[in-house]
């Protein structure tokens, strides 16, 4: 199945995760990670990202399906919270999804030292970067995500784009 940028770019199809927790999963298929989830007892995490349970539509070909179930589930807990909000009874800044938030309360090492490197540059007249960028070859093909995007170069006007991309697979360094 040849999916378009915009399915895979789909709000709908957006999670929050550690970097640890998305390099696990990888590139396998949603049917496998999401069932891992549920072995380990953490259906709740899988609820807390609003995701349909409807094991059926874990797999490719249902991909549409799944994206559409998973926006009926986003728009009815942003319509609950909306009506919280007017009945006054929201305590909260930010709706809560159905279950608990698995989260890390650390921060990811790795991302503390990009930030600190980020802001050397920026002391050392680079101008700031745009941060986690998709960066696609010709064809809309996804090569990789930019720690570091610049698109006009670290100094604008005189340089080339530039990007950091501490993940990267040999394979698409040609690429890049």
């Amino acid at each position: 199945m040849h999916l378009t940028r915009g399915e895979v770019n789909a709000v709908t199809n957006f999670s929050f995760l550690t970097q640890e927790s998305n390099l696990a999963i990888g590139k396998r298929p949603p049917l496998e990670y999401f069932q891992e989830i549920i072995d380990a007892q953490h259906e709740e995490a899988l609820r807390s990202q609003w995701i349909p349970m409807d094991k059926s539509l874990w797999t490719m070909d249902r991909y549409p399906e799944f994206l559409t179930a998973r926006r009926e589930l986003l728009a009815e807990a942003a319509n609950l919270f909306l009506e919280n909000l007017i009945k006054g009874s929201v305590t909260d800044s930010k709706p809560q999804p159905r279950g608990q938030v698995m989260a890390e309360t650390d921060e990811d090492p790795r991302e503390q030292e990009v930030t600190k490197m980020l802001e050397l540059f920026a002391a050392h007249a680079v101008v700031l970067p745009q941060r986690d960028v998709e960066i696609y070859d010709p064809s809309g093909h996804l090569i990789a995500v930019a720690e570091a995007y610049w698109p006009d170069g670290l100094q604008p006007g005189r340089g080339e784009p530039t990007m950091l991309e501490l993940d990267h697979e040999r394979s698409y360094i040609e690429r890049l």
